[in-house]
Formats: structure tokens, C-alpha cells, sequence
């Protein structure tokens, strides 16, 4: 019995020794780690928080990884889009010029076809005419005036005739131009004189006709009347 109270006697002693040693040490890592932060030096403290901070840190820096390669990404994506919008405005561009190109040979093609028929029309009626002055003149008639205007409409049957002659190469001329609508425009522009002289050589000829009917009836020395085939009808361009 006694020797059972001794040893427990002695367990308690060690533990209340172990207890003061735990206490005294702790005290003193307190004390430390106070003098520690006081000082300002970068010893680490709490391994935990260390840790911590370390995970923190860590994925901050995965963050901004993350958000770089994003940024990265979206702006290749954006120049990628850049280009695919270029390129489509740039077949666009040439697939409209392309279209401009035909439209315009064919609309060329279409005015010399329309406006040489209106030349030979005119041409048609000034030779009738001229052939009724030259009896006129044979029948001792004053022609003066209607020769006058039959040379007006002759040259300006002849001005449309040259311009009409230059419309085949306008069209490498008129496509030269940075914008398509400068390009119909000169197209225009040339059709323009072109269908002026016409409309002053139907004037003309318009005059000339007056002019001949205004002359009378040409007269045989017998008294018959003759050449009454005086053109009698306007002259047409369409």
C-alpha cells in the first residue's frame, strides 16, 4: 500500500514538472515572437499563416495568369475578326467593281448601238434633202438657206459620229477612276455631247426641211409639177 502512494506521488511530481516546463516555454516563444514583430524582421512566426499567405499569394499570381491569357485571347480573337471583316469588305469591293465593269461595257455597247441607228436616220434624211435642193437649184430656186442648215446638220451629224467612235475605249478610261461613281459619270458625260450634236443636227435638218417646202413646188418648162419627194416628216435619233 505504501509503496502504490509513493509511485503515485512520484507521476504527480513529473507531470507538475512537465506542466511548469510546458508554461515556461511557451512564455518565452511568446516573448520571442513579441520581440520578433517589435524589431521588424521577417522571421516567420505561425507556420500556418505562412502557409497561408503563401496559398494566397500562389493563386493571386495564378489570377493574373489567368486574366493575361484571357486578355491575350480576346485580343487575337478581335484582330482575327478585323481581318475576316476586311477581307470580306475587300471581295465585296472587287465583286462590285467587277459588276460596275460589265454593267458598263454593256451599257457602252447598248449606246453605240442606239445612237449609230439615230446617225444613220439623220444621215438618211439630209441625203434626201440634198438631193431635193439640187433640183430646186436646177429649177433656178433660191437654196442658200436650206444649204446652210444642211451643212449645220452635217457637221453635227459628224461630231456625234466621232464621239460615238471613242466610246469602245472609254471604258478601259472610265474604270481608271478610284470611285465607280466617277466612272459612270464620264460614261455620261460623253453620252451627253453625243446626243447634243444629234439633237442639233435634227434642228437642223428640222429647218432645212421648213426651208425646202418653203422653195414651192419645182416647175418644168412644159408647167408640169415634179419632186414632190421633199422629206416631210421630222427627223428622228431614237
Amino acid at each position: 500500500m505504501k509503496s502504490l502512494k509513493t509511485i503515485v506521488y512520484a507521476v504527480c511530481g513529473f507531470a507538475l514538472m512537465f506542466l511548469f516546463t510546458t508554461v515556461v516555454l511557451a512564455e518565452e516563444a511568446n516573448v520571442s515572437a513579441k520581440a520578433t514583430v517589435r524589431t521588424g524582421t521577417t522571421t516567420s512566426v505561425n507556420p500556418v499563416r505562412s502557409a497561408i499567405q503563401g496559398v494566397k499569394d500562389t493563386f493571386k499570381t495564378q489570377k493574373e495568369e489567368v486574366r493575361e491569357q484571357a486578355k491575350e485571347k480576346l485580343e487575337a480573337a478581335r484582330e482575327q475578326k478585323m481581318e475576316a471583316l476586311k477581307k470580306i469588305r475587300e471581295e465585296q469591293k472587287d465583286n462590285k467593281r467587277k459588276n460596275v465593269e460589265v454593267n458598263v461595257g454593256k451599257y457602252i455597247e447598248n449606246a453605240v448601238r442606239r445612237l449609230t441607228n439615230a446617225v444613220s436616220n439623220l444621215e438618211n434624211v439630209a441625203s434626201r434633202l440634198d438631193s431635193r435642193i439640187a433640183k430646186l437649184k436646177a429649177a433656178g430656186k433660191d437654196t442658200s438657206r436650206a444649204d446652210g442648215l444642211l451643212v449645220e446638220a452635217r457637221a453635227s451629224i459628224q461630231l456625234a459620229k466621232d464621239g460615238i467612235a471613242k466610246l469602245p475605249n472609254l471604258k478601259a478610261e472610265a474604270l481608271k477612276a478610284e470611285k465607280l461613281s466617277d466612272s459612270i459619270a464620264l460614261v455620261k458625260e460623253a453620252l451627253k455631247d453625243i446626243e447634243n450634236n444629234l439633237k442639233m443636227a435634227k434642228g437642223s435638218l428640222s429647218k432645212a426641211i421648213a426651208a425646202v417646202k418653203g422653195l414651192g413646188p419645182i416647175v418644168t418648162p412644159a408647167g408640169d409639177k415634179k419632186g414632190t419627194t421633199t422629206p416631210t416628216a421630222s427627223p428622228t435619233t431614237n
